[in-house]
């Protein structure tokens, strides 16, 4: 994963005014460049996630708008999973103190219905940070669960574990 990250930050530092080698920097880049990295090569998130969130940013909130969607339609889902949990995560950089911070999480938990029960249309709302945050990255990822409990059994291994970024945003 980390090369395959490393090429798509080269391409981001390669979008500056004036690229000349060993000044590019990524803050100066087009961060959305890095929309769609997947940091599982083996399960892209569209395989299983067959919806696209809409990520929006203001002055003051960052938004993650899900459409209504059918679970047993719009999700792949392992064998006798009954429960998802979908994480959302904004993290903020400071690239010249080379420090990254969570800004917020956010999980929306789904139980598996039978086929025809929807899931409704939700925006999770995060507050813009008052850090002043050189990027802000976006990150989904899917946990797969036999139920909802302390007792769950966590299905997702090295192979099965969608996660991608899906908004990224210059933000100072």
């Amino acid at each position: 994963m980390h090369n395959r990250l490393i090429k798509y930050i080269q391409r981001v530092m390669r979008t500056t005014a004036r690229p000349t080698l060993g000044y590019n920097n990524i803050e100066k880049g087009n961060i959305s460049r890095l929309v769609g990295f997947q940091f599982n090569e083996n399960c892209h998130l569209h395989d299983y996630f067959h919806l696209d969130p809409i990520v929006n940013l203001n002055d003051k909130e960052l938004y993650v708008h899900f459409p209504e969607f059918y679970p047993t339609e719009h999700l792949l889902l392992p064998k006798n999973c009954r429960h998802i949990l979908i994480q959302i995560e904004v993290f903020g950089f400071l690239f010249r103190r080379r420090s990254y911070f969570r800004h917020g999480i956010h999980e929306i938990e789904i139980d598996i219905p039978r086929e025809g029960i929807t899931v409704e249309e939700q925006t999770v709302v995060f507050d813009a940070p008052s850090e002043p945050y050189d990027t802000l990255l976006v990150a989904l990822t899917i946990l797969y669960l036999d139920g909802n409990g302390p007792r769950s059994f966590l299905y997702n291994n090295k192979n099965l574990h969608p996660a991608a970024i899906i908004g990224g945003f210059n933000y100072k």
